[in-house]
């Protein structure tokens, strides 16, 4: 609907007329039929709020519960829950049941429209965050319960698992049938269900303990001519763009060329990764941005899972001596680093002489010596000298990846930096991405700093995600109130937000997404546009900063970019985004330079320090990843 809730439609396979049956005051979904076709059933909710839009921050971690509703489809028909309504258990030896067979009547289904939602009443089921709704035997539901407010840990490879929630209308209660599964399918007699914990399949009877069978799927197999496939799924691609890209002149492509040229290449395909870069290649023509290609069928391949240290390395005297070790920081209980527990006796300076019992030497790699002990204790020689002597064994549990580990080292250590050159009066934030990366970390680390006078934004490296709507409100906020009591202190309101100037940091790589706020200075850390965007409005100078700095997603995005050249003699671009800056300060207006020196003169007086913007030009980018065997 037009503010983005939903409603339920019923349409009529006769006349092919279509009524709406519920309003968008609420968000309505999964409407199916009573099996006794007098009622209707769906869920409602009314708190769906900022969950409702698309791409924005603020949607997560908010709590969403639905109710469900019958609604009789002709007035006079008694309500649900009133006792002639005439829902019997649905057990063997009841009505519809024969010999334990379900007895077939035919079912005549009348709907009056008018004042149909008016004839809706909740059912007595506890709200909660329902997924799905499926209807078995009259007057029996089956719901898809979720996790009021669904994390990425709830999120596994085949999706977020659900409990499913029988209730009858003949007894008015809810019983749980089965829990922790992620796909559900109900058959049409209602007497059996089909689910998937996992990489398993099971069939059991729809009620509550009952025993499943689970279905041998590991045998199964699908035999394919991977030439035929790949020219069904190419078709398939040009089919799907014709009918679902944003322009219907196709950004000035002439598609049925397109397709017809490429098609050439079909014929020399020879495994799917070929297929998947034709598909790049094809559809880098239609020039445009998050245009994706991935997945796909790949052969199997062994990893080789190495263990680390969370440790650096420096070769002296033909060993390896640690020079660092990675402690994972303060209140981060979902890392772990190997040579920062307690009680271990190792410490910067000592050698790595052995593992396992096996020496090590300068002159090998390694992480040669951790292949296949991931996540495994190991045991270390270690020492103070180069040699055996004085030397002592420990042991350890390796982690697969360092990644998290040094990231957060980075990121204590610019906070630090910039503490001490702004004489703590700077905070600092890094936002990974505009998705759950970022989301954490804003709320982690801003919020603990609205005791400084400034911050600075660090989204260097940021791969995009959602809108950022939810930072830059916060990143907004402006006094709006003073609480002043005798015997405590003066308070600002709002209290969680930062009043004073603000920095973003950036470079080359930001995504779309990235968050850009009305007031914010930015701060490049790259020459790049000036080398490689010819065609841009002006260049950035090295740490300079810029405003209103901006993205182009339209005719920006073709300047300074090379022609290539499609079958029939138009210019074509590839796909992608183009930044452009905003001319440098000699090059714009008086109102731009006025702008621009106005912002300065009101960061001055909100005391930003020069030590401070000097930690935007000293803060170390991300160090790289210790190299690893595969």
């Amino acid at each position: 609907m037009p503010n983005y809730l939903h409603a339920i439609f019923i349409y009529s396979l006769a006349n092919g007329s279509t009524h709406q049956v519920t309003d968008a005051t609420s968000d309505c979904r999964d409407p199916v039929f009573d099996a006794n076709g007098k009622y209707l059933y769906f869920t409602s909710s009314t708190d769906t709020a900022l969950t409702s839009g698309l791409w924005e921050m603020s949607g997560m971690e908010r709590p969403v519960t639905r109710h469900v509703y019958a609604a009789t489809l002709v007035p006079g028909t008694p309500s649900p829950l009133a006792p002639n309504a005439g829902f019997e258990p649905s057990s063997p030896g009841s009505a519809g049941h024969v010999d334990g067979k379900t007895r077939k009547t035919a079912v005549t289904v009348a709907i009056d429209f008018s004042g149909l939602q008016a004839r809706a009443l909740p059912l007595p089921i506890s709200a909660a965050n329902y997924v799905g709704l499926a209807a078995g035997k009259s007057g029996v539901l089956y719901l898809q319960k979720a996790p009021l407010v669904t994390m990425p840990a709830d999120v596994t490879p085949f999706g977020v698992p659900v409990s499913i929630e029988r209730f009858e209308l003949a007894s008015k209660k809810t019983a749980t049938v089965v829990s922790g599964i992620t796909s559900f399918r109900l058959a049409a007699d209602g007497a059996k269900m089909l689910y998937q914990r996992g990489s398993n399949w099971f069939i059991a009877a729809t009620k509550p303990k009952a025993k499943p069978e689970k279905l041998a799927t590991q045998s199964l197999r699908v035999f394919v001519v991977p030439s035929e496939e790949w020219a069904e799924m190419y078709r398939d691609a040009w089919r799907i763009e014709r009918a679902y890209f944003y322009s219907p002149i196709y950004d000035g492509l002439n598609i049925d060329q397109a397709e017809a040229e490429f098609a050439h290449y079909l014929p020399g395909l020879a495994s799917r990764d070929g297929l998947s870069f034709l598909f790049r290649e094809m559809t880098g023509y239609l020039s445009i941005g998050h245009m994706f290609i991935y997945g796909g069928h790949q052969p199997k391949m062994s990893d080789i899972k190495v263990g680390l240290l969370g440790a650096n390395y420096a070769i002296e005297h033909d060993h390896y001596r640690i020079t660092r070790i990675f402690t994972g920081g303060a209140w981060n209980p979902q890392l772990y680093a190997p040579l920062a527990q307690p009680g271990l006796k190792v410490k910067v300076g000592d050698y790595l002489l052995a593992v396992n019992g096996q020496p090590i030497r300068g002159d090998a790699n390694i992480y040669q010596a951790f292949q296949n002990l991931a996540n495994k204790d190991v045991t270390l020689t270690v020492g103070p000298r180069p040699g055996m002597a004085g030397a002592h064994q420990i042991v350890v549990k390796t982690i697969p990846s360092e990644h998290a580990l040094r990231n957060v080292a980075w990121i204590d250590h610019n906070i630090r930096l910039v503490n001490r050159l702004s004489g703590g009066k700077l905070g600092y934030v890094y936002l990974p991405d505009t998705e759950w990366g970022g989301y954490k970390n804003f709320n982690r680390y801003f919020f603990s700093q609205v005791d400084k006078q400034g911050v600075i934004i660090d989204e260097r490296f940021n791969h995009g995600g959602d809108l950022s709507d939810y930072i830059i409100q916060y990143l907004q906020r402006k006094p709006m109130a003073l609480v002043v009591t005798r015997w405590s202190h003066p308070e600002i309101a709002p209290p969680m937000a930062i009043f004073g100037p603000k920095v973003m940091i950036i470079n080359s790589s930001p995504a779309p997404a990235a968050t850009r706020c009305r007031g914010t200075s930015r701060w490049t850390m790259s020459a790049r546009w000036s080398a490689s965007a010819p065609g841009a409005a002006g260049r950035h100078r090295r740490l300079s900063e810029t405003d209103g700095w901006r993205w182009h997603h339209r005719a920006a995005r073709r300047r300074g970019r090379t022609q290539r050249t499609f079958p029939g003699g138009k210019p074509r671009h590839r796909a992608g985004c183009h930044r452009v800056a905003e001319p440098e300060a000699g090059a714009r207006g008086a109102g731009s330079t006025a702008r621009a020196r106005g912002a300065d003169r009101a960061a001055a007086a909100q005391g930003a320090s020069a030590a401070a913007l000097h930690a935007l030009a000293v803060a170390r980018l991300p160090p790289a990843s210790a190299t690893t065997a595969t």
